[in-house]
């Protein structure tokens, strides 16, 4: 074999490599693949990894080589084969691990403070709220997939499902605690700013099951339909909205009405239930989401926030619903929903 076309096998061998170790552990973590797929990927690992073994041996073994040199090329190729072969499960051993660590906190979280105040609002609300375990929670919270985020609210059969995790969270609660002080979060028993973050998935809670008749069912009307209101659609779109499926599809385009509800309430919750730090956690959630409204528009409520710091504020938990809803119509921020 020619210099030059060994030059092109070995970088061909190397490029492999490396492209078949990042589908292992990317079909490993996120994708469900057929077993040809997977075998591809470990034959083409295997494959390119003892071709750079035997380039490397003809290149730098020889006869005049010592006995030093042949063995240490030996140990480090095999080595080499054995990082190879753990390669291959590196991606279900992550899983297994990170899915471990959520079940940990899941636990905890379980038995916090700031969920037992999920569950007493809703109570309030008379909306009961399951948090989402390993099984319903990790993959929505913990991978980088489609509508994942570090913590999100779904509508079930009658109830809503919170799910949450703090380790994905930490950026955005460094944000919204960013005016508080510090030595007072410390001695504080309670995390305001993940208590923040799950009344603001409650709030998309409260907003949407208005509409729906599984939470409402005094409220069963004359004609056969599991739509009763249209509080979460953007007002221009609601005329559109005649069953569910109108419904749904109307309700995707309508992410930044429901998250400027969602964020407004989390804010006149801290009003009410902790004054002392609310001003700081609402400024802290408004710089935040204006940073990030380049790359998160459809979360961009800044101007809402701005709104609530300057408004009249909410003096229980029972007027929290009604007063997010009028900052939310506040028609100063011309947001387009009308």
């Amino acid at each position: 074999m020619t210099t030059n076309k060994t030059i092109v096998f070995v970088f061909l061998s190397i490029f492999a490599l490396i492209i078949s170790i990042a589908l292992l552990v990317a079909l490993s973590i996120y994708i469900r693949s057929s077993y040809i797929v997977l075998s591809a990927a470990v034959l083409s690992l295997i494959g390119s990894s003892l071709f750079l073994i035997r380039f490397l041996y003809r290149t730098f073994i020889n006869e005049t080589s010592t006995y030093k040199e042949k063995y240490t090329f030996w140990v480090m190729s095999y080595s080499m084969f054995i990082v190879v072969v753990f390669t291959i499960p590196l991606g279900y051993f992550i899983n297994v691990y990170d899915q471990k660590r959520y079940t940990k906190n899941f636990l905890d979280l379980l038995n916090s403070v700031e969920f037992k105040s999920i569950l007493k609002l809703g109570t309030e609300n008379d909306v009961y709220v399951q948090l989402g375990n390993t099984n319903t929670g990790w993959s929505k919270t913990r991978l980088v997939l489609p509508e994942s985020s570090n913590a999100s609210m779904y509508l079930n059969n009658g109830y809503c499902g919170l799910n949450y995790d703090d380790d994905s969270s930490t950026s955005m609660k460094k944000s919204i605690s960013k005016y508080l002080d510090k030595d007072r979060l410390k001695n504080n028993q309670i995390d305001l700013a993940k208590l923040s973050i799950m009344v603001h998935e409650f709030g998309h809670c409260l907003d949407m099951k208005r509409d729906f008749i599984s939470f409402n069912t005094k409220l069963i009307p004359e004609k056969n339909t599991l739509i009763i209101g249209k509080n979460a659609i953007v007002p221009k779109m609601r005329s559109k909205a005649k069953d569910i499926e109108s419904y749904l599809l109307l309700a995707q385009d309508s992410t930044l009405w429901k998250e400027v509800f969602a964020d407004v309430y989390a804010s006149g919750y801290m009003f009410v239930n902790h004054p002392n730090e609310a001003f700081q956690i609402t400024k802290g959630l408004q710089e935040y989401r204006l940073k990030n409204k380049k790359d998160d528009p459809e979360h961009n409520s800044s101007c809402y926030l701005n709104v609530v710091l300057t408004s009249t504020k909410p003096k229980s938990n029972e007027e929290l619903i009604k007063w997010s809803d009028k900052i939310r119509e506040d028609k100063k921020c011309n947001s387009g929903f009308y």
